[in-house]
């Protein structure tokens, strides 16, 4: 009788036994195969070797290899992996199969699959304490290989092996008996194997403690510049970092509501943008962690009156080629040492007012002032600090007012027919000899008038001309000298 087996799960070949006479047959050629198939683990980022001439059965001679690798997502042919030898850089975990297929002049052969599972490296969370509490800091995740925690001190720059905790070589260590000293410091877990030692993330140590003192306290804020800004200022120190919240009182610090609306008020600086209706407020910060609140002081607001203007400019009438004048002047209020002006100009229609270069004293003159001015409205606005105030207008009305140049003839006797020369005379109203007496006239145009002289004592006198826009004013053009 004669019986057939495979031995192993890569059996090659049979194995004949005889029974009784009958004659041995020769032995076949058996390979003999593990019988469990040995699975690679790593961590995510560890290298690892597989050799395609470690197969079982050996690989078919001369044949050339290429690797495949097979996921949950499928088979996929590693690209540029012709050799037997495969290096791989672990990457997302999951369970993966690298296969070799052998290819020769007859074909494919795929070869047995390698196994590996990539597993993440293990996590490691904060620990937040009291002080003399313990912080047990735990390995979540597969560990695999040995374990050596270590510490930092220095914000992770560098590490060492902490040799005083327990556990240092467990995958729990317990640091008993936290002080203050101890904030801050950083514990992870060096994890060795066989493809290398992994370092896990670090987990940092918080002692907590309450907000010990308040380090600054908001000081008390007078300004008398509405429009500018008031700061105040505090501190407080505890672990973890306390938060802060401004809060403001509007009934003299009988009751305080948090401040949501200026700027600032979750940070240790407070900015409020100052108006007169918050003078008196009353501003102070809470410092909050988890194991309580202290509040600073609270610091109070004064916001005085704001600058005026204490002399408006006043509007003018003018002799066309006179000169005009207006002034203005502001009271600061404790603003600014000094204010800055520039006057603005506003022409009939304009609808706006525009700078005048220049224009940057308290006064503001314009000389030679001609009919195309008149309408004209100015104003100054003076700039202190943050803030701006601006003057009522004041209005330029330039007037034609008759000027008299010359009296032809300038001599004669009652009744003399004079001819008068000058400017801005049409309209005219009266002609006068002297301070009382008026003459008959008769108006040629705006620059000539005829008169006769009226009856007048012997002597020099100035001929004026009055017309809507006023009476002419006196000069030595203007004179008349009576002979008898």
């Amino acid at each position: 009788m004669t019986r057939l087996w495979r031995a192993g799960i890569g059996l090659v070949g049979a194995l004949a036994l005889t029974t009784g006479s009958a004659a041995a047959a020769p032995a076949p050629d058996v390979t003999v195969c593990p019988a469990l198939v040995v699975i690679t683990t790593v961590y995510t980022g560890q290298t690892f070797t597989l050799d395609a001439d470690d197969q079982c059965p050996p690989p078919p001679a001369g044949a050339s290899v290429e690797w495949e690798v097979s996921s949950g997502g499928g088979t996929v042919v590693i690209s540029g992996a012709s050799s037997p030898t495969l290096t791989v850089t672990a990457g997302a975990p999951g369970d993966y199969s690298y296969i070799p297929v052998f290819i020769t002049s007859s074909g494919a052969e795929t070869g047995q699959a390698d196994p590996v599972t990539v597993d993440a490296v293990p996590t490691v969370a904060d620990q937040l304490v009291l002080p003399a509490q313990s912080a047990t800091f735990t390995l979540t995740g597969d560990v695999i290989g040995s374990v050596q925690w270590q510490e930092s001190t220095d914000g992770g720059m560098t590490w060492s092996d902490d040799t005083t905790d327990s556990g240092v070589t467990t995958s729990t260590l317990t640091v008993a008996g936290v002080t203050g000293s101890q904030n801050g410091e950083e514990f992870r877990a060096a994890i060795t194997d066989g493809y290398g030692t992994v370092d896990t993330a670090p987990a940092t140590l918080s002692v907590e403690q309450p907000p010990l003192a308040v380090t600054q306290q908001p000081m008390n804020v007078s300004l008398g510049c509405v429009g500018a800004t008031a700061t105040f200022t505090a501190a407080a120190s505890g672990t973890p970092a306390p938060t802060v919240q401004w809060q403001v009182s509007t009934d003299g610090g009988t009751t305080f509501a948090n401040d949501t609306t200026d700027a600032g008020a979750q940070t240790d600086t407070l900015t409020v943008t100052v108006s007169t209706a918050i003078t008196g407020n009353e501003y102070r910060a809470e410092f909050s962690n988890s194991s309580g609140s202290v509040v600073s002081n609270a610091a109070t607001l004064t916001v005085s009156p704001p600058p005026i203007v204490t002399t408006q400019p006043a509007s003018e009438a003018v002799d066309s080629g006179g000169t005009a004048s207006f002034t203005s002047a502001v009271d600061l209020a404790g603003c600014a040492p000094s204010a800055a002006v520039q006057w603005e100009v506003q022409t009939p229609g304009s609808g706006s007012f525009t700078p005048i270069a220049g224009a940057t004293s308290d006064t503001l003159t314009i000389p030679a002032v001609t009919t195309a001015d008149s309408g004209n409205e100015y104003e100054a606005v003076f700039t202190i600090g943050p803030v701006t105030v601006t003057t009522s207008p004041a209005t330029l009305t330039v007037i034609n007012t008759p000027v008299v140049t010359r009296v032809t003839p300038s001599r004669g006797g009652p009744f003399s027919i004079v001819f008068i020369q000058g400017t801005n005379m049409s309209g005219a109203t009266a002609v006068s000899f002297g301070a009382n007496h008026r003459a008959l006239f008769l108006q040629l145009s705006s620059s000539l008038i005829v008169a006769l002289a009226p009856f007048e004592p012997k002597g020099t006198v100035d001929v004026t001309v009055t017309s809507t826009n006023g009476t002419s004013s006196t000069s030595a053009a203007d004179q008349f000298t009576y002979l008898f």
